[in-house]
């Protein structure tokens, strides 16, 4: 697992930008044909299986998306397939050390309204959420 982090002092208005250069370093610089992007659970069994090398994209922290599930939706297509809700600090989606920034209503409405609910790291976060009482 590769990981994408943007610390908070970047400003908003930059943070989904640097991790778009960290994606594309990521292809210029270290994906190849002896170091692959992992995108499926298929990639990873022929990994596996043919004793290859491989990635899987990450992002550390949904402050990155600064608030913007097409921005989410983008990097997906560009192959990152997982992220953490939070870092240290509190954003839109999720909160952080004891803050609370949207209620469990408008985080479902936000998943379900959007359309983000087709991608698959969505649904799956927000499952473990609530089976683990996180949406409380």
């Amino acid at each position: 697992m590769l990981a994408c982090f943007v610390p908070s002092q970047v400003p908003f208005g930059r943070r989904f930008h640097t991790v778009l250069e960290m994606i594309d370093i990521f292809y210029q610089k270290v994906a190849s044909d002896k170091f692959r992007p992992i995108f499926t659970k298929g990639d990873l069994a022929e990994c596996v299986l043919k004793g290859q090398k491989g990635a899987i994209l990450f992002v550390e922290g949904a402050h990155a998306l600064e608030e913007s599930l097409v921005q989410l939706r983008t990097w997906f297509r560009l192959g990152v397939r997982g992220m953490t809700l939070t870092w240290n600090h509190g954003n839109a989606l999720a909160s952080g050390n004891h803050s609370r920034n949207l209620t469990d209503e408008q985080i479902r409405a936000l998943i379900a309204n959007d359309g983000a609910n087709r991608l698959d790291v969505c649904r799956l976060l927000y499952r473990i959420g609530e089976a683990q009482g996180l949406d409380r």
